[in-house]
């Protein structure tokens, strides 16, 4: 890979990690006000402001699945030139070939096939699932059943349930943060 080329990627990749961490300042701001006492007794502020929270976890995660695939594609699924671009970038970047936050399956397959994975789970709840989407401890899930919450977000222990999958946010989140300074100094500027 040509070093004009290296430019347009490095560009990419940490524009996907501004966006993400946007995305972690928008969750942590919607979850600041959302404890507020004005807030709390308007629920229809507070129903907004969970769907920000939501709004804001999934953005997170689209823009670190974006990551994932650029720096760590599938196995076997991946071409050629997606491997060899993904080694070029990580030489570049000094990242480790295994064990980073952001080589994940989980991850790189966040949105691939929406709509397969919602009907296997629609297939797969138990019969009571009324909660849709949940802020706060998973004890206050009527169930207390994961696998019948579509989306679930712990803002102390920083854990969403999606579809049944989980993601631990802090360990992505610092990683993107991580991420953005190696491509910062690998452009010189940091």
């Amino acid at each position: 890979m040509d070093d004009a080329a290296a430019s347009i990627y490095l560009r990419e990749i940490a524009a996907q990690c501004r966006y993400g961490m946007g995305a972690i300042y928008q969750l942590n701001f919607s979850l600041e006000t959302r404890g507020k006492p004005d807030v709390s007794a308007d629920a229809e502020h507070r129903r907004f402001l969970e769907g920000e929270i939501f709004r804001a976890l999934h953005s997170f995660l689209s823009h670190a699945s974006h990551l994932a695939r650029l720096l760590w594609p599938a196995p076997g699924s991946a071409g050629d030139a997606a491997v060899a671009r993904a080694s070029e970038l990580r030489s570049r970047l000094g990242l480790q070939e295994t064990g980073h936050a952001l080589d994940s399956a989980l991850l790189r397959d966040y949105a691939d096939g929406f709509d397969e994975q919602l009907d296997a789970w629609v297939a797969a709840v138990p019969e009571e699932h009324e909660a849709v989407a949940t802020v706060g401890p998973l004890e206050e899930v009527r169930s207390a059943d994961e696998r019948g919450v579509l989306r679930w977000y712990d803002p102390v222990a920083r854990r969403l349930v999606y579809l049944g999958r989980e993601y631990e946010l802090q360990p992505l989140a610092t990683a993107v943060d991580e991420l953005a300074g190696a491509v910062a100094r690998a452009n010189g500027d940091g």
